[in-house]
């Protein structure tokens, strides 16, 4: 982002002097203007400071997307109109789908790019062609699902019940209630994926029922 073909130094206005002190983290444009550089695998650096734009790139590969995410949004509140830009290769992830939802999105293949050799377009299509990582990598497609899933979203999403009385069904074919659910369960059942690695900090748990009718149920997902 800052040292590369087209990084911020090499994109500088012609003639302008641009500072970047690898030890502080920070680049300084001859405006005055400085830009200060984070990491998604250390979001408690970002409260605090503040800042009147931010530059996100490859959000989809944070080891800490979520929490990095919102301490830099408490810090974006400089000038009349803070922003943010996002660059990334998509991935079906949920901080990355609420941004599509609410932001103004540009999309970008690899073959768009006149500044890359022919050669090597031609060579990463004849690599990845029939793949989930050409369409993500090479096309900028976010893909839902994943490649050869057995349990899709739309799978999913046909099987949901309601806990609301009178919505949907519950065990049994009948409604549902917050209050009565445990008694139409003959079976619950809390499953624990704890982190595999001294670095990591992700929980999985889910909390599971059978169902008077045999069905298995899952009643929250608190990964």
């Amino acid at each position: 982002m800052v040292e590369g073909q087209s990084g911020l130094l090499a994109v500088a206005r012609t003639g302008e002097k641009v500072r970047f002190n690898k030890s502080e983290g920070v680049v300084r444009f001859a405006s005055g203007a400085e830009a200060f550089l984070y990491s998604g695998a250390c979001p408690e650096k970002l409260r605090g400071p503040e800042h009147h734009f931010a530059w996100c790139d490859e959000i989809a590969k944070w080891r800490h997307p979520e929490e990095t995410w919102r301490n830099l949004q408490l810090g974006l509140r400089l000038g009349t109109a803070p922003k943010a830009l996002v660059t990334t290769t998509p991935r079906a992830m949920p901080l990355l789908r609420r941004l599509i939802a609410t932001s103004a999105v540009t999309r970008g293949r690899t073959a768009d790019n006149l500044n890359l050799p022919a050669l090597f377009v031609a060579g990463m299509e004849k690599e990845l062609r029939g793949t989930q990582a050409r369409r993500e990598e090479l096309d900028g497609e976010l893909i839902e699902e994943a490649e050869g899933a057995l349990w899709t979203r739309g799978l999913i999403e046909r099987c949901r019940v309601s806990l609301c009385p009178g919505e949907g069904r519950g065990p049994g074919g009948g409604a549902w209630a917050p209050a009565s659910a445990g008694e139409q369960l003959k079976r619950i059942v809390i499953g624990v994926d704890p982190p595999a690695s001294a670095q990591g900090d992700a929980c999985g748990i889910v909390a599971c029922g059978l169902g008077a009718d045999g069905v298995a149920y899952v009643l929250g997902d608190h990964s």
